[in-house]
């Protein structure tokens, strides 16, 4: 006795495979007899993908740029939006920068990388001074994520106490306070730019990855237009 539904499954699995023969059989039949529009086709669709790659990375980096375009540090942020923006600030400046979020984070609100040596970030969205207290708890943090350096970084400012516990400690502890993190803003309001492919990411590729992208926007370009001028000429 058959299992139940074989005949029904066996049915469509057959159906399947056949319609996929036929379909290649067909593809194949019209590549064969209009290989040029075919050409034209994947030329034109090659480019159209690249382009579209490049739009969504602009409108990525516009977006970014709009979020750190707002006046305020303080008042047009809330507390996640300000580490977010933090770590947005430091990739500007060739970090690798990954929020760590609000999970098991042990007080280290952003991680950076760069040159080999690993940094932690506290951030604080505050209007009230930081004082010592909190310098200390951060030196905790440092200790329990093994790193040896640290960022403390804050819409507001240190108090006296908080920049002596932060000279004394072991720890390598860098002081950014609202004013601080402004003006490094200030200086890399020019990073976003609006070209498909940002002058700077441009000269930073390597000279292979520069050929590879240029081949294959010329060729795929060149196929399409070169196909489409060739059937408008023999029409």
């Amino acid at each position: 006795m058959w299992p139940k539904n074989f005949l029904l499954k066996f049915g469509g699995g057959f159906f399947l495979i056949a319609t996929s023969l036929a379909a290649a059989n067909l593809l194949s039949d019209f590549l064969t007899r209009h290989a040029l529009v075919a050409s034209i086709g994947a030329g034109t669709l090659g480019s159209l993908t690249f382009l579209g790659v490049l739009l969504a990375k602009r409108a990525a980096r516009v977006k970014k740029a709009n979020l750190l375009a707002r006046n305020s540090l303080y008042k047009d942020y809330d507390a996640t939006e300000f580490e977010a923006v933090t770590a947005e600030i430091y990739r500007q400046m060739g970090y690798r920068a990954k929020v760590t979020g609000k999970t098991g984070d042990l007080g280290i609100d952003v991680l950076l990388a760069k040159d080999g040596e690993k940094i932690g970030v506290q951030c604080k969205h505050y209007k009230k001074p930081i004082g010592p207290s909190l310098i200390r708890e951060f030196v905790g943090a440092l200790e329990g994520a093994r790193l040896e350096k640290g960022y403390f970084v804050t819409t507001s400012h240190f108090t006296a106490g908080a920049k002596k516990a932060a000279k004394r400690s072991t720890w390598s502890i860098k002081l950014i306070d609202g004013i601080t993190l402004s003006q490094i803003l200030n200086r890399i309001d020019d990073v976003f730019e609006r070209e498909l492919i940002p002058s700077q990411r441009w000269r930073e590729l390597p000279p292979l990855a520069k050929i590879g992208l240029l081949t294959f926007l010329v060729g795929d370009v060149g196929v399409a237009v070169g196909g489409m001028v060739y059937l408008l000429l023999t029409a």
